[in-house]
């Protein structure tokens, strides 16, 4: 298995992060990186073949990974500012002959979780939470997990398209860019629509999505929030 993690994006700023904010990966949570927490989680699921791709400051993550001696294969994805979808997808999986488990960036992991992708047999699978009452309206299947066997590479030919329909279909997504997380995000939710039937991993309680500044160890010292 290797383990690919996408950290092309740049952060949204104003109001979520500071318009000279670092990658999204290199902020605290809980008082750890949540990249290093993330490759920690990985190596103690036993998956220690691990691509990074970068793009928005990338050299921030590429100092990071050899001052932390994390022995990442750093890819650049030059094309991040105009296409981070199919460009990141596509620098994911070249020259890979082994099943990859795709990871957003931005995601604070548990080990649990990546030995339940480890062992579900199904060659496409991704995250299912647990249904809560009073939930109506919220989407069960994520997708910042997912796992996708070699012999199943093709459905990334479509990225771009897969993203627009979603887009089309699904009215709150309106708007997004293809060059942001978002639009990666909506790529993915048609891309496995269209490949179903999807194998789930029942994720409780669910990951945290590392979507505000005010969600990291930096922000909330900056706020004062305790």
């Amino acid at each position: 298995m290797k383990a690919v993690i996408l950290a092309a994006g740049a952060p949204r700023v104003r109001r979520w992060f500071p318009p000279d904010s670092k990658p999204k990966c290199l902020y605290h949570v809980d008082g750890e990186v949540i990249l290093t927490r993330m490759v920690r989680c990985l190596r103690e699921a036993g998956v220690n073949d691990i691509r990074i791709i970068v793009g928005y400051r990338h050299t921030d993550i590429e100092e990071f990974n050899r001052a932390q001696e994390l022995d990442l294969e750093v890819i650049y994805c030059p094309e991040w500012v105009v296409d981070a979808i199919s460009a990141s997808i596509e620098a994911a999986i070249k020259g890979v002959n082994d099943d990859v488990l795709l990871l957003f960036s931005d995601i604070v992991v548990r080990t649990d979780v990546i030995k339940a992708f480890l062992a579900h047999p199904e060659p496409l699978v991704r995250i299912k939470l647990k249904k809560e009452p009073h939930t109506e309206g919220v989407i069960e299947n994520k997708i910042h997990i997912v796992k996708v066997a070699r012999e199943k590479f093709g459905i990334f030919d479509n990225t771009r398209e897969h993203m627009k329909k979603c887009m089309r279909d699904h009215p709150v997504y309106d708007g997004i860019s293809h060059a942001t997380g978002l639009g990666l995000v909506c790529a993915l939710i048609e891309t496995f629509r269209q490949n179903e039937p999807v194998g789930e991993v029942l994720v409780h309680p669910i990951l945290k999505e590392v979507d505000l500044f005010r969600q990291t160890d930096e922000g909330k010292k900056h706020w004062g929030i305790k």
